[in-house]
């Protein structure tokens, strides 16, 4: 099938930032974020800094109008095997999603093997109806997200 067409557009980048500021905003974080370059170094969208040093990276998603499939969200299995991967390097990894009028999120670390609890389908949007915007889905319990409370 060749490689996969990149449909980011200029506003899902706009929405994904603002997330990404409400979230570095949020607790005791207070770092700032930086979008990652596209391209084949580097599949997730984010770094989070705090005095110059990387302290986390995150998938971003802005799922407004989905619905919860079986109590569950998607996301794609590379992006979790990368932010994986950041993880197993001691950098925490998230994945932070706009779901349901809110802000969620969940770390992505060593539980994501944990099969009983997510299991993997094959998934991906229909909107575009092009075959090639399908692939192996993590499904992330519902459960398991932390809703973010972003400070004003």
């Amino acid at each position: 099938m060749g490689e996969r067409p990149h449909y980011e557009a200029p506003e899902d980048r706009i929405s994904e930032e603002e997330i990404a500021r409400l979230w570095a905003s949020a607790g005791e974080r207070k770092v700032k974020f930086f979008k990652l370059p596209t391209g084949p170094r580097y599949a997730i969208d984010f770094g989070f800094f705090h005095a110059g040093k990387l302290v986390a990276v995150a998938e971003v998603k802005d799922r407004t109008g989905w619905e919860l499939r079986n109590g569950t969200v998607w996301l794609g299995a590379s992006k979790v095997k990368e932010l994986y991967e950041y993880d197993q390097l001691g950098i925490p990894a998230y994945f932070i999603v706009r779901l349901l009028g809110e802000i969620y999120f969940t770390q992505i670390d060593k539980r994501i093997l944990d099969r009983d609890y997510y299991s993997i389908s094959w998934g991906g949007t229909t909107k575009r109806n092009d075959p090639k915007d399908k692939e192996p889905c993590y499904n992330i319990p519902f459960g398991s997200l932390t809703k973010c409370i972003p400070q004003p």
